[in-house]
């Protein structure tokens, strides 16, 4: 029995031994194909690192001498973070702890000046008794991804700056400012290419050493990157095998290092961009010429642009030139054309003149009958023996009254009537409230209620009593149409607003609006629909003339679900 046990237990040992090498072989199989770097390792509360497991590949994404440094002493690894980016590192493990213990999170891993790495880690994090914290993930290499989609990125602001901007030097500017968020661009020009001349336009440059403008092509870098088309990685020393091949001279204060990329549009060089250092060979890393290759095309379109515009902007300069060269004779026609309307305007006036008779009438109406029942009193009091002098005095002292009322109201007719000799600034709630003085009483005597709301006054600058006269021209074609519909309860609403800067009156009645057939005509000189002999169809054509060409605003109709809405913007 005890054989039989001690086989048993040996022919155990050995299965389970052979399950432990399988598992053994797929993990190192995993490990070995992830695409990843596997990591196990312990963080402790005073924030030391313990490294329990780490697969290859490390090499591969921060190179064999750091990442033997990472085996030897896992700390080594986290110095490569930067601190902003650990904080942020560590803020997501904590609430991870909190919440389902699965951790993503991007940082970057700074092997040089310009060597600079992004990693994505996918870990599971576990606390342990120890008070120590496990972490078990994957961390993977996505610094092409980043730098695509740094690229992507460049290139759409390039474009933004294309839309906003109008001048090359502006957009050259903007470029710069740009590419040097992402690489150094101390030392930057745009060079054009003039193969006519065999000249390069340094069209932009920004540059501690040197200055040129405009120089002959001649053997130089920029020459060299036109010729071939190509973009150039040069350090110092393949500057030095370039002029020693004789394919460029040395030409102005020598660079540690310089990169410069084509700008080529339609298969055509049309210049270069580049950027270099005096000091420091490392400062740009073969990923750069990358960068400036992908931006490149981007560039070229954007200078297209721009030139296109600028030549666009000259023909309209010529052309301005022109029409100031054909300047007096529109300016004769013009001249022709205000006399005839001063003329239209005469007309107006004096249609309205009519009107403006009936509304002294309506104004003089009370005061008249109240002159009359005082004159009748005084007889009344002379018959019964009442008139003595204060009595005389006091109906005097009312005639008076009545008499300086229809005294002033002749003095605002005649002010209204009275041209403005120049512009000058007015309250158009001020010219409103007198214009409505004119026609309350007619308005009331044809039973038409006027509302009148001031929201937000404006000092408009103009001729107020022209003002004052399209807004009147409008009063009316509503009071006629109210009239000629035989609405029982006429309505008119007013309002005075201000919209930005400008000043905004609303003129709507309930008259039942303007046939949509005739709408767009109404303010044709002209046209009316009033029968024959009472309408002369000039009102509204010189409210919009008034409104349009004196004061620079614009008047707009519509129909409400009430009647016509005049709107007045000045």
């Amino acid at each position: 029995m005890e054989k039989d046990s001690d086989n048993h237990v040996t022919s155990y040992s050995k299965e389970a031994l052979e399950k432990l090498q399988e598992s053994e072989e797929l993990f190192r199989h995993f490990v070995e194909n992830v695409p990843g770097v596997v990591n196990i390792y312990k963080w402790f509360p005073d924030e030391t690192r313990q490294s329990l497991f780490q697969g290859p590949g490390l090499e591969k994404i921060i190179g064999e001498k750091l990442a033997g440094k990472v085996k030897e002493n896992i700390e080594e690894y986290f110095k490569l973070i930067p601190p902003e980016d650990f904080e942020k590192l560590d803020r997501e493990a904590v609430t991870a702890l909190k919440n389902d213990k699965k951790l993503k999170s991007e940082y970057r891993l700074v092997l040089s000046k310009n060597n600079v790495k992004w990693v994505q880690a996918h870990f599971s994090i576990f606390p342990q008794n120890d008070g120590s914290v496990l972490w078990q993930g994957i961390i993977f290499d996505i610094t092409q991804q980043k730098r695509a989609e740094r690229m992507q990125k460049i290139l759409y602001k390039i474009s933004a700056a294309v839309n906003e901007t109008e001048k090359l030097k502006e957009l050259y500017r903007k470029i710069r400012m740009i590419l040097g968020k992402v690489i150094d661009a101390t030392n930057f020009y745009i060079a054009l290419y003039d193969k006519h001349t065999d000249t390069i336009s340094l069209s932009y440059y920004v540059d501690k050493k040197d200055r040129s403008d405009v120089f002959p092509a001649g053997k130089t870098l920029t020459k060299y990157v036109i010729e071939t088309q190509k973009p150039l990685y040069a350090p110092k020393y393949k500057i030095d095998e370039l002029i020693h091949e004789g394919f460029v001279e040395e030409l102005g204060t020598p660079a540690q290092i310089w990169l410069g990329v084509p700008l080529i549009l339609e298969n055509e060089t049309i210049g270069v961009i580049a950027v270099q250092s005096y000091s420091d060979v490392n400062t740009y890393h073969r990923d750069d010429i990358n960068l400036l290759s992908y931006v490149s095309g981007g560039i070229a379109l954007a200078i297209k642009h721009i030139q296109t515009m600028e030549n666009l902007k000259r023909t309209n300069e010529e052309l301005h030139q022109l029409k100031e060269n054909l300047k007096n004779q529109i300016e004769e026609a013009i001249e022709k054309m205000r006399e005839k309307d001063h003329l239209l305007i005469k007309q107006s006036r004096n249609a309205a003149m009519g009107e403006m008779i009936g509304n002294i009438a309506h104004q003089w109406r009370q005061p008249l009958s109240a002159v009359a029942a005082i004159v009748q009193d005084i007889e009344d009091a002379y018959e019964y023996g009442e008139l003595d002098e204060k009595y005389l005095h006091d109906s005097i002292e009312k005639t008076m009254h009545q008499i300086s009322y229809m005294s002033q109201t002749i003095d605002d007719f005649r002010s209204f009537y009275k041209p403005n000799e120049e512009r000058r600034y007015f309250s158009v709630q001020k010219v409103l409230k007198n214009t409505l003085k004119f026609v309350e009483k007619s308005f009331r005597a044809h039973n038409i209620k006027i509302d009148f709301t001031v929201k937000k006054d404006c000092s408009i600058k103009g001729f107020p009593n022209e003002y004052s006269q399209a807004i009147l021209n409008i009063l009316n074609n509503s009071k006629d149409a109210i009239i000629e519909n035989k609405i029982e309860k006429g309505r008119l609403t007013i309002i005075v607003d201000q919209v930005d800067d400008r000043s905004k009156v609303t003129i709507g009645d309930n008259a039942g609006g303007i046939p949509e057939n005739i709408i767009d005509r109404i303010f044709d000189p002209y046209f009316t629909t009033k029968e024959q002999g009472r309408g002369t169809g000039i009102g509204l054509y010189m409210a919009k003339m008034i409104i349009k060409q004196n004061m620079g605003g614009k008047i707009i109709v519509k129909n409400s679900d009430k009647g016509a809405h005049f709107t007045l913007i000045v």
